[in-house]
């Protein structure tokens, strides 16, 4: 490097006050050494005035900028595009090594040059490969560039997002893309989805959706999207749902959601479409759609798909019409594949259907979704016993007793029912409970040949003599010895059992009478 050079190298450093950008000494002396004539004659060459430089005076020694044989005149459009303190790393861009081998380079630079730009937050995509290549590209940079919110402010996700579609593959080779664009300009932030979230719903992500571009209802679905702040986000899932896109219902399905009366019928409806067991409720909670009670979680199991029952689309009706209180265990029920074959089916949907008091029907779901009660040959008279009684603890009584497989299978369990029935709860001792407990919940007092004697019994205060059974066995074998002229012949199966352990006593049923 000749002196001459050399010192007009210092001055334009000290000029541009470039020497911060170097950490020591031997930093810049590296960097002297590998400066090349180019670089060296384009440093040489600034006459801008400092005052004039907007941008980071750093990037003036910026290597793929010192490359240009334009440098000059790179520099001076750079230092005619305004942007704020928040946005410096633009600058950056500009000096990227795609966006200077650009054959927008010039335009862009003129249009950032010319536009008074309020909204700088979708211009980081200036530099991106997809974006540079696009045959959208000039469109799309202006609606970058004057992306407003829908009342006419500044709106950088409404920018953001139209930087993303700007530079997204598939939809740039979609024939959706110059309408997506407009509508994503058009339609506000508030039917766009920030980024960096796991779930997503938003017309801007929906317009980047694989599925929904190759769906040929894409754009009407964006439209609706756009127009539908309700149910966005299950309309979002059931438009990129692969399935429900190729289903023979499809738009109706996406025509029931969209007029869903809340966000609870909006779940049920889509609970419907979907399959309840195919649903990822977590997903649900952070989308903020509904919480979930613990039986109604306890109940999605045994599931089919709505859309194979021949009333689909009218159960699809039905539910945007029922209370939100109901609807999700309504909807469980409608979907219940041991239900659904069994005889009392829609009895038993009518009977939830025209309950109205919340304590009953929850009482009544967890019946119905017993599998003891719902393959009990009294299922439909606990039922209708059941569902009316007022009173919640009795009402506990009668469905453990309905749910109690021992009960379920003895021929007095009608008597039981009826018996529990008229129980004066609220002058029931717990001496008296415990006395009836054993003969209404366990194995062994079902099973006992003195049961209804013994309830009887206990019913109107008289207490219980047990028998002696195996006395009474060697009795009745005494008996036998002295009328039988033959030799006895024992089988060890006809030797009466005799219980040594305890079946588990109902401590929650315990528990709750003595709550009452």
């Amino acid at each position: 490097m000749k002196k001459e050079e050399l010192k007009k190298l210092i001055s334009q450093i000290k000029k541009y006050d470039l020497v911060k950008c170097f950490s020591s000494p031997d930093n810049f002396e590296n960097w002297l050494s590998n400066l090349s004539e180019k670089h060296l004659k384009n440093i040489n060459s600034i006459s801008i005035e400092p005052e004039n430089i907007i941008f980071p005076k750093k990037l003036l020694i910026d290597e793929n900028l010192l490359n240009c044989d334009d440098y000059l005149r790179r520099i001076d459009l750079m230092s005619k595009i305004k942007i704020d303190d928040r946005h410096l790393d633009i600058y950056e861009r500009m000096c990227d090594i795609n966006f200077l081998e650009s054959k927008n380079y010039y335009d862009d630079m003129e249009l950032l040059g010319n536009t008074d730009i309020t909204n700088y937050d979708g211009l980081w995509v200036i530099d991106k490969l997809a974006f540079i290549r696009s045959r959208h590209h000039k469109e799309d940079l202006e609606l970058i560039i004057k992306a407003k919110d829908i009342e006419g402010k500044y709106d950088e996700l409404v920018a953001d997002s139209l930087a993303r579609v700007a530079s997204n593959w598939d939809s740039i080779s979609s024939k959706y893309h110059n309408e997506d664009m407009k509508l994503i300009a058009t339609a506000g932030s508030s039917c766009l989805q920030d980024y960096g979230y796991m779930y997503e719903y938003g017309i801007n992500h929906l317009a980047t959706s694989v599925f929904s571009l190759s769906d040929k209802y894409h754009l009407e679905n964006m439209k609706i999207l756009a127009e539908t702040p309700l149910s966005e986000r299950l309309l979002y899932k059931l438009m990129t749902n692969r399935k429900v896109i190729k289903g023979k219902y499809y738009r109706e399905e996406v025509k029931a959601l969209e007029n869903a009366k809340s966000i609870t019928k909006a779940l049920a409806i889509y609970c419907q479409i979907v399959n309840p067991e195919k649903i990822d409720y977590y997903e649900m909670k952070n989308l903020h759609i509904i919480n979930f009670d613990d039986y109604y979680l306890r109940g999605i199991r045994y599931c089919i798909d709505g859309n194979t029952l021949p009333n689909y689309l009218e159960n699809l009706e039905l539910l945007n019409e029922l209370d939100d209180e109901y609807v999700l265990y309504i909807e469980r029920l409608l979907t219940d594949k041991t239900l659904i074959n069994n005889e009392y089916y829609k009895y038993y949907l009518d009977l939830l259907i025209k309950t109205k008091n919340k304590d009953i029907f929850m009482d009544l779901y967890k019946l119905i979704i017993d599998e003891v009660f719902i393959n009990s040959e009294y299922q439909k008279h606990d039922i209708d016993l059941i569902s009316k009684v007022d009173d919640k603890y009795l009402r506990e009584l009668l469905i453990a007793a309905a749910t109690n497989e021992y009960s379920v299978k003895s021929e007095n369990h009608k008597f039981d029912m009826e018996y529990i029935l008229k129980l004066d709860i609220d002058n029931l001792t717990d001496e008296q409970f415990n006395s009836m407990h054993p003969y209404l919940f366990t194995g062994k007092g079902i099973k006992d040949s003195e049961h209804i004697t013994n309830l009887q019994l206990l019913y109107v205060g008289k207490p219980i003599v047990k028998k002696d059974l195996v006395l009474e066995y060697i009795n009745d074998l005494e008996c036998k010895i002295h009328t039988s002229e033959d030799d006895l012949v024992f089988d060890s199966n006809s030797i009466i059992e005799i219980e040594t352990k305890e079946e588990k006593a109902f401590s929650k049923i315990r528990k709750l009478f003595r709550k009452k």
